[in-house]
């Protein structure tokens, strides 16, 4: 139960976020130079930054690896 509102909640907190910056044009701003960026949202420190913390830094620098790093030829940093 507490998952399933856990993982609604953030569902609609991300739906309701990316309105806004959609809408500003968000997607120009992500470029820094001549790389992608790409924030990982996350708890760094306190009561749940060991289920998500450093972790989830890793994984997604993982999954940009696994994906080859690049997309149109600009790399993505994490």
């Amino acid at each position: 139960m507490i998952r399933t509102f856990g993982g609604a909640v953030l569902v609609t907190a991300l739906a309701l976020g990316s309105g806004p910056a959609a809408a500003q044009g968000a997607a120009a701003g992500a470029f820094s130079g001549n790389a992608l960026r790409i924030g990982v949202l996350n708890d760094q420190s306190g009561l749940y930054a060991q289920f998500g913390g450093q972790g989830s830094v890793e994984a997604a620098r993982m999954a940009v690896e696994d994906f080859g790093g690049k997309v149109d030829g600009v790399p993505i940093e994490i």
